[in-house]
């Protein structure tokens, strides 16, 4: 499947926030989103696009996602969160936050 680097940042975006939600980054967690960025083809300059990517700007990219890109993207939030083998109730919590945006707002 291929991703526009707007995708690809704004993926990137919430997955950041959801491992950083805890304020306990897991090396596990850490290891998954090496992993993604790996498949994404970025190793270098990904943190000083992740940090100038405005969250409404990632907000208006995921709206635009195909079916098959949103299933991806909730798979990859969902695998993150499990990367560690526990999901915090904060963790949970943005994962819905996510989902209903994305019921609320996909084509």
């Amino acid at each position: 499947m291929k991703f526009t680097e707007e995708e690809k940042i704004s993926m990137l975006k919430a997955m950041d926030s959801l491992i950083k939600i805890d304020n306990e980054i897991h090396e596990k967690e850490a290891e998954f989103m090496e992993a993604i960025l790996a498949e994404f083809g970025w190793e270098t300059g990904f943190m000083e696009k992740l940090e100038s990517f405005k969250i409404e700007d990632a907000q208006k990219a995921v709206q635009s996602l195909s079916d098959e890109k949103l299933e991806y993207f909730r798979t990859l939030l969902n695998e993150l969160a499990l990367s560690d083998k526990f999901i915090s109730d904060k963790e949970a919590e943005f994962i819905q936050r996510v989902n209903d945006f994305i019921t609320e707002n996909s084509k």
